[in-house]
């Protein structure tokens, strides 16, 4: 081979020409071009002059190409929701780490957009399940009502007819009779069933509040579930538009014949992957705006905002570890109380109540001839008492016993529940806190990483393609993997809010019901 180029100058030209041909075209899909090496053997002097001038204009034409493609404008047809990377959320003030400043950040959101008070305040507003909890706490003041309706006397009246001895005019009588009973002194009986009653009240108010802080996290978790499939659906549009980038080139280099198709199809691959879960996130967003709909009232939900408020960031730090505000405990404590008035008004059962009881009674027919007086007054104090009752009174004091010690271990367990999920929430919110700064730092080294291997990929061509995709997958894995724990961190808030029963208070959800000035 050597000797015919020795011998044949002319071959020698036309294979330097094709090399610098070959090279022209390879750069132009961001390819190295394989030149021929100037000053060796196979090269005359005289052609190395022009060999370097053909290197120059490649090098240039290469640096022209890789500028255009990257001040090519990215175009989506929908609307662009807030940048979904952490450092970008740091940046905005949108996540405060513990130790981290608080940041003045402009509301960009659209106004018809959903925020998260808004939405607890209409769904608690609407929602009818604390309509039926409001309604249940009238029925109880009218069962006190009821219950105090025992200090007062009673009146009685009516008519009689039928046979008395002795009776003017014949056997046959009617009497009218008119008679009153005034409790004097009962032991505790009509005390206590005031107090159970009132206890009930407590209790129903309980349930107010508790169905309100159930309503209340309900909503706040289906709207942080659409913020963060929000975020999902930004991300995956965000590697597709990366991934077709990448596909763009690897089609360039196949059609200049500089790359294999396989390099082609693993983009598509991917890019036909990105979508599929591009689509599952919008499925998954569909369901938590239908969920939000249905808690707010709202004929449809869009979209919701992307910002979180600021002051709820470190809510698990701030809450009542004494969860005196916990309306479940609230709801325990009444039962309690209710028992224990049960357990007087059973012993209360057996002893004596002394009352006033007057009565008239007016006779209506009979002989007038005869003088006779028809009218019959009566003042009796009455002890009334049960003797026997088959043991229904020892059996009652037990029941009420037995009632009042459940009641107790129910409270335990409730409080023990409730303090369980706070001190959960408070350790995850700390793991997560350290969790986002290595996610923070991991993200940082892939995209440092991902930038590298395009570098080598496109302007060196020492770097795979396979390379370079998976460092794409890693980069948008770990962007996900933040908005995960970003989520799950201020689910925890929520949660911390809930258990210490400040929840709805926190969005000024349930400063206009009804019933709140009876709550403890």
């Amino acid at each position: 081979m050597f000797r015919i180029l020795d011998s044949r100058p002319d071959v020698t030209c036309l294979i330097v020409l094709l090399s610098l041909n070959t090279g022209l075209t390879a750069g132009n899909v961001y390819a190295q071009p394989t030149y021929t090496i100037p000053n060796s053997r196979y090269v005359s002097p005289e052609e190395t002059g022009s060999v370097k001038a053909a290197i120059e204009t490649t090098a240039l034409q290469t640096t022209a190409v890789q500028k255009t493609v990257a001040e090519q404008p990215v175009t989506q047809n929908t609307a662009v929701i807030a940048g979904a990377s952490l450092v970008a959320l740091t940046a905005s003030g949108q996540f405060l780490s513990p130790a981290a400043p608080a940041l003045t950040v402009k509301d960009t959101e659209q106004p018809s957009t959903l925020d998260l008070g808004s939405a607890v305040r209409q769904a608690v507003a609407w929602y009818p399940d604390i309509k039926r909890a409001s309604e249940g706490v009238d029925e109880q003041l009218q069962r006190v009502e009821v219950a105090r309706a025992g200090y007062f006397p009673r009146v009685n009246g009516g008519i009689r007819s039928g046979f008395q001895s002795g009776a003017p005019g014949g056997s046959s009588a009617q009497v009218f009779d008119l008679s009153a009973s005034q409790m004097l002194y009962d032991f505790g009986k009509v005390s206590s069933v005031v107090q159970a009653n009132q206890a009930g009240v407590v209790e129903r108010e309980a349930d107010v509040r508790l169905s309100i802080e159930q309503v209340a996290i309900n909503t706040a978790l289906a709207f942080l579930d659409s913020q963060f499939y929000q975020r999902m659906i930004v991300i995956a549009r965000d590697q597709i538009d990366s991934l077709e980038k990448v596909s763009g080139l690897a089609r360039q280099r196949f059609d200049m014949g500089a790359s294999t198709r396989s390099d082609y199809v693993q983009t598509v691959s991917r890019i036909e992957a990105a979508k599929a879960t591009e689509f599952q996130h919008q499925a998954n967003l569909a369901r938590a705006l239908s969920t939000l709909s249905n808690l707010t009232g709202q004929p449809e939900v869009l979209s919701v905002s992307d910002r979180f408020p600021r002051e709820l960031e470190q809510s698990c730090q701030h809450v009542d570890v004494h969860l005196q505000d916990n309306p479940e405990v609230q709801s325990a404590q009444a039962r309690v109380v209710r028992a224990q008035a049960e357990v007087e008004s059973a012993r209360a059962a057996g002893l004596p109540t002394l009352s006033l009881d007057p009565t008239f009674t007016q006779q209506l027919d009979g002989t007038t001839a005869i003088d006779q007086d028809r009218s019959r007054y009566s003042v009796f104090l009455t002890a009334n008492m049960p003797i026997y009752q088959g043991g229904a009174i020892q059996a009652g004091k037990a029941a009420s016993q037995r009632a009042l010690a459940s009641s107790e271990a129910a409270l335990d367990t409730v409080r023990l529940r409730a303090r369980q999920e706070m001190q959960q929430s408070k350790s995850q919110v700390l793991s997560l806190h350290s969790s986002l700064g290595a996610q923070a730092l991991r993200e940082k080294t892939i995209d440092e990483t991902r930038v590298l291997y395009r570098q080598q990929y496109l302007e060196l061509g020492t770097r795979p393609l396979l390379d370079l995709l998976n460092a794409e997958q890693e980069t948008f894995l770990s962007r996900v993997e933040q908005q995960s724990t970003l989520n799950n961190l201020r689910r925890l808030q929520i949660n911390c809010l809930y258990s210490a029963g400040h929840l709805s208070r926190s969005f000024d959800a349930a400063s206009d019901r009804p019933h709140n000035e009876r709550l403890p």
